[in-house]
C-alpha cells in the first residue's frame, strides 16, 4: 500500500547508528520527493532516482583479503583467491537485492603465476606527486596494493537507493533486471548503460497508483520510440546490441520469462571464465581491472577521489 511504502522509507530514518551520513542524506532526499496525496503518491526529480541505475554517481573501492606480496601472507605465498563479486557482475543487486539465481566461479590463482604476472608487466606502486631534486618519482615499490585485486565497484549509496526505490515501490524488479542487464558484463563506467540516461532526463515526475508506479512504463515508452529507429539486433549477440535494445530484451518479456533470461544471460558470461586456463583467467581479469582503475582515474565527478598518486598501481597494460 502508499502508506506501506512511506512506513518503508521512513524506516530508514530510524536507524542512524547503521547508517552513514551519505546514507541518511540519500535517505532524506527521497522522502522529500515522495510525496502521497488524496491516495496517490506524486514523486519528483525522477531522473535524479534513475541515476543510480543508469551510472555511478560514486564508487567504491574493493579487494581480495590476500596480500600482494607473498611474504606478508600467512602462512607465507598463499594462493590469489576471493576476487569480490561486485568486480564481475553488479552482484549486491543483481543476486542479493533482486534474488537472481547464477553461480560466480570461485577463482584461484596460484602466487608463482599471480607474481610473474606482476614482475611480467612491471607493476608499481609509484609517487609520482612528489619528485626528488632529479626529477625522478619520490617513491617506488615494485608490485601491487597491499591487498589484491583492489578494484573500483558499484557503490554502497547507488545499492541502497535503488534497494529503497524498489522497496517504496518506485521500481520493479522487471524494470531495475532490464536496466542493469545494459552492458551487464561491465558493473562500473558503462558508456552503454549511462546512454540510458538521456531518457530518464525526460521522466522527470511520476505517480504510484494502488502500488503502481507509473516510472517504469513512462522510461520504457520513450526508449522503445528510440529503439524504433535502430537497425535490427542480432539477439544472439547481446554485446552488440545498442542500449535500447538491450534494455528491451529484458523489458518486453513476459513478467514469467524475464528473470530466467537474465540468469541465463548471466550464467553463460560467467562459465566462458572457467573454459579459460588459469593463465588466461589472470590476464583476463587482471586487465579487466587495469581498464576499470583507469575509467576510475578518469570518469567524470569520480576522478577527484583518486586522491593520491600510491592508491593504485601503474604497470605496462595502462
Amino acid at each position: 500500500s502508499a502508506i506501506g511504502c512511506e512506513e518503508l522509507l521512513l524506516a530508514g530514518e530510524q536507524q542512524p547508528h547503521r547508517a552513514t551520513g551519505g546514507i541518511n542524506y540519500h535517505n532524506n532526499w527521497l522522502r522529500d520527493r515522495y510525496k502521497r496525496q488524496a491516495g496517490v503518491i506524486n514523486l519528483t526529480d525522477v531522473n535524479q532516482m534513475l541515476r543510480h541505475l543508469t551510472t555511478n554517481t560514486t564508487i567504491n573501492l574493493a579487494s581480495t583479503n590476500i596480500e600482494s606480496n607473498g611474504a606478508n601472507t600467512s602462512p607465507a605465498n598463499r594462493p590469489v583467491n576471493g576476487i569480490p563479486n561486485d568486480f564481475f557482475v553488479w552482484d549486491s543487486a543483481l543476486k542479493t537485492s533482486l534474488g537472481l539465481n547464477y553461480n560466480i566461479p570461485l577463482i584461484t590463482f596460484e602466487r608463482q603465476e599471480y607474481d610473474n604476472y606482476l614482475n611480467t608487466h612491471h607493476f608499481q606502486l609509484v609517487q609520482s606527486d612528489f619528485t626528488k631534486p632529479d626529477d625522478s618519482p619520490l617513491y617506488e615499490q615494485d608490485g601491487s596494493t597491499y591487498f589484491s585485486f583492489f578494484v573500483p565497484v558499484p557503490a554502497a549509496e547507488d545499492l541502497y537507493m535503488l534497494t529503497r526505490m524498489r522497496s517504496a515501490k518506485i521500481l520493479t524488479d522487471k524494470f531495475i533486471a532490464a536496466v542493469l542487464m545494459v552492458d551487464f558484463k561491465n558493473p562500473v563506467f558503462s558508456e552503454k548503460r549511462s546512454s540510458l540516461q538521456e531518457y530518464a532526463e525526460q521522466v522527470t515526475t511520476g505517480t504510484i497508483t494502488n502500488g503502481i508506479s507509473s516510472v517504469p512504463n513512462d522510461f520504457a515508452e520513450k526508449v522503445r520510440v528510440a529503439a524504433a529507429n535502430q537497425p535490427p539486433c542480432d539477439p544472439t549477440n547481446f554485446d552488440q546490441c545498442t542500449a535500447e535494445q538491450q534494455f528491451l530484451q529484458t523489458w518486453e518479456l513476459p513478467d514469467n520469462q524475464w528473470k530466467s533470461f537474465v540468469q541465463e544471460q548471466i550464467q553463460a558470461y560467467l562459465d566462458e571464465l572457467n573454459t579459460l586456463s588459469p593463465r588466461e583467467q589472470l590476464a583476463q581479469l587482471m586487465e579487466s581491472s587495469v581498464k576499470h582503475r583507469e575509467q576510475f582515474q578518469s570518469w567524470p565527478t569520480i576522478s577527484n577521489l583518486n586522491e593520491f598518486s600510491l592508491l593504485l598501481p601503474q604497470s605496462d597494460l595502462r
